[in-house]
């Protein structure tokens, strides 16, 4: 990878290029770009690649292939998201995965740094990542890797209250079952959804280095059909998994970022403050901690001295709140709708900045 001038460049290797070509100038390829779940991607002609500076060409293997990928605005990383966007992440990957094994390609990485986000938006960025597949192939060999990278630190955030960054930084890779067997209490290891996708894996994996490495052998389904069921079986697991983490997810939100050793000075969090404002106008964006939500929650409803009052509607009923803030909207019942989202804040029972009389900000 290669950040030159505002443009982002790669280089590809000959050995991937086949599997590569094949996967840009697919349809399901051009489908996700144009949705903007991939981001735009152009390969660079001969002509256009001498253009660029020598300290990049000199780094370009012979037979090489150079890409130029639209740029993320913002870039940020998994150690620094909060679990919901953790969770988006995971289910784009899961998305991925299992849409493009019908359209004969496959996922062969499941990590969360392969997403960025353009706004709310996740955009997988990683487009080596995907490979032509085995039609009769019945496993998504990524898996143990997705549990690792986004089960377990969504696990450990939701049933332990132990944040991503303390769980991210120091595991890059994600946590290993042996690490989980640590953090877990013994009686959670005996239930679901820890039995099996803790304590069970950790068990079968001890000694299995002093075991014979081909005893284990990859059998290929008798038909696509019985393909298709297996990995939809795999994929509807994984889903489910994730839901559970999200259903956990305490109902009481403390904040952090006052007492995480920001190194803002007042001038400096007022210009912030500023900003934030101003992109949650256009995006309804969230953020890792209790301040910034409160923004968005500003620049979405209406503000009046006895609370919040949306002046949308929500899956065709009127949806207002009364006094302290407090909804007569369920979150739980209508999760995908943007009033939902944006009263979810007073359920959580997050303060609301004081403002002087009625308006709309």
């Amino acid at each position: 990878m290669f950040s030159y001038g505002g443009r982002i460049l790669r280089c590809v290797h000959p050995n991937a290029i086949q599997d590569l070509g094949a996967f840009l100038s697919s349809t399901i390829a051009r489908k996700w770009t144009a949705e903007g779940t991939l981001p735009s991607t152009e390969v660079l002609t001969e002509a256009q690649r001498a253009d660029l500076p020598s300290e990049i060409l000199s780094k370009v293997p012979d037979g090489a292939m150079v890409l130029e990928h639209q740029p993320i605005r913002f870039s940020s990383y998994p150690y620094e998201w909060p679990p919901i966007v953790l969770l988006a992440s995971a289910a784009l990957t899961l998305s991925l995965a299992q849409a493009s094994a019908t359209a004969a390609f496959g996922l062969k990485d499941a990590t969360p740094y392969n997403i960025m986000f353009e706004g709310p938006k996740p955009v997988f960025i990683d487009l080596i990542s995907f490979e032509r597949r085995d039609s009769l192939d019945p496993v998504w060999r990524p898996y143990a890797q997705f549990v690792r990278a986004f089960l377990y630190p969504l696990f450990v955030s939701s049933y332990f209250g132990i944040r991503l960054e303390e769980i991210l930084l120091p595991h890059r890779d994600g946590l290993e079952p042996e690490r989980m067997l640590r953090i877990c209490p013994l009686w959670r290891l005996l239930l679901p959804p820890f039995l099996g996708t803790v304590t069970i894996p950790a068990i079968l994996s001890r000694g299995e280095n002093a075991r014979a490495s081909d005893r284990f052998r990859a059998r290929k389904s008798r038909n696509s059909q019985e393909t298709k069921f297996l990995l939809d079986q795999l994929f509807g697991r994984a889903g489910r998994l994730l839901a559970k983490a999200l259903d956990r997810a305490p109902k009481k939100h403390s904040s952090y970022y006052a007492d995480s050793g920001n190194s803002y000075t007042a001038r400096e969090l007022a210009e912030k403050e500023r900003i934030v404002t101003e992109a949650v106008e256009r995006w309804p964006i969230g953020h890792r901690v209790q301040h910034w939500p409160i923004q968005r929650a500003r620049c979405s409803l209406w503000r009046e001295r006895d609370g919040y009052r949306s002046r949308s509607r929500c899956c065709g009923h009127a949806v207002e709140d009364g006094a302290a803030g407090q909804p007569r909207h369920s979150f739980a019942r209508h999760r995908h709708c943007e009033t939902a989202r944006r009263l979810w804040l007073g359920e959580r029972g997050i303060p609301l900045l004081p403002v002087s009389g009625p308006r709309k900000i």
